[in-house]
């Protein structure tokens, strides 16, 4: 009898699980990259936490990884100096991962300066639900 009642409320909490729809959490992400090719500091701004880091793996002149990280104020600053439609990052077979309140998005992407391609890479984003 319990295996029957677990298995009913397995069937049950699925199903109604999937009527509360979840927020999308790669609306950040885009929100994020719309505002930076507006040159929308703000816009960029409210898609960040106020503790978001902007880490970067580079290579040191050694030849060794490395990270490097940038002061969200210094990439807004960048935002600003920039008119609007000359950043346009371009992101491709995105992959998102979700558990709870917690995401992880891997986006690839191509990065054109003034409509004309500059680098391409790969970001990471880790995004949390924080209320609204």
């Amino acid at each position: 009898m319990r295996l029957r009642l677990l298995l009913l409320a397995l069937l049950i909490v699925p199903a109604a699980h999937a009527q509360t729809p979840e927020p999308d959490p790669m609306a950040a992400v885009t929100a994020l990259f719309e505002g930076m090719r507006a040159s929308d500091t703000s816009a960029v701004a409210r898609t960040l936490h106020a503790e978001a880091r902007l880490m970067t793996a580079v290579v040191k002149p050694d030849g060794t990884a490395g990270l490097a990280t940038t002061p969200i104020a210094d990439f807004l600053t960048s935002l600003a100096g920039a008119p609007a439609g000359a950043l346009d990052e371009r992101l491709y077979d995105v992959e998102v991962r979700v558990d709870g309140t917690m995401a992880m998005a891997w986006t690839p992407y191509r990065f054109y300066f003034n409509g004309q391609f500059s680098h391409c890479g790969v970001n990471q984003f880790t995004l949390v639900r924080m209320g609204e």
